[in-house]
């Protein structure tokens, strides 16, 4: 019998999760490019870069790409719009969003609805190419992170509260069991807001 240790099993998943994501954003929001340059793009290419989740009292529940950053409106229309019956109050945040934001249209009361705005899952981001805020996310969310563990992610945590928020990934140095190699491996997953 083949046995996977947790690294293996992680990045199964994960892989897993790339797939299901493709199937679900593709046929809502047309093809999808990674490219950060469009200069070589043809007329009828679109590049993808911005990732928003929209959930909640909206027709098509997912996730969808966008060449900007999106309004609330936008990502609610590419939603398939409000579900009947509702009526959506004013946005509650700035006019747009950023890549790896979960909008969830909720019900106010019985003909209105608002809006809320959160961080998509950590698994989530990853999957789509979206570096995790160090100063932002819990110990549950770095343990996604390939070759961090639960006991790494728990010693970051405890970093960043004694010493307050990370200014510069350098600074994860002085956290046991970060060198110099295993914080270029990192480096991609990370970033700070």
């Amino acid at each position: 019998m083949i046995s996977f240790d947790r690294d293996q099993q992680l990045i199964a998943f994960l892989i897993g999760l790339i797939i299901l994501m493709i199937y679900f954003v593709r046929p809502l929001s047309g093809p999808l490019s990674f490219s950060q340059d469009n200069r070589g793009a043809g007329q009828g290419d679109q590049v993808h870069e911005v990732f928003i989740e929209v959930q909640g009292m909206v027709k098509r529940p997912g996730v969808y790409s966008f060449d900007k950053n999106p309004s609330c409106v936008e990502a609610i229309q590419e939603g398939g719009g409000i579900v009947e019956g509702l009526v959506l109050k004013t946005c509650d945040r700035t006019p747009t969003l950023e890549s790896g934001d979960r909008l969830i249209v909720v019900k106010k009361n019985e003909y209105e609805a608002g809006i809320e705005i959160a961080d998509m899952d950590a698994a989530g981001q990853l999957v789509l190419g979206i570096p995790l805020d160090i100063n932002n996310v819990d110990s549950e969310s770095l343990d996604v992170i390939p070759g961090v563990g639960r006991h790494l992610a728990e010693r970051i945590v405890q970093f960043r509260e004694e010493q307050g928020p990370v200014m510069n990934l350098d600074d994860l140095l002085k956290v046991r069991g970060i060198g110099k190699k295993k914080l270029e491996k990192l480096r991609p997953y990370l970033t700070i807001k």
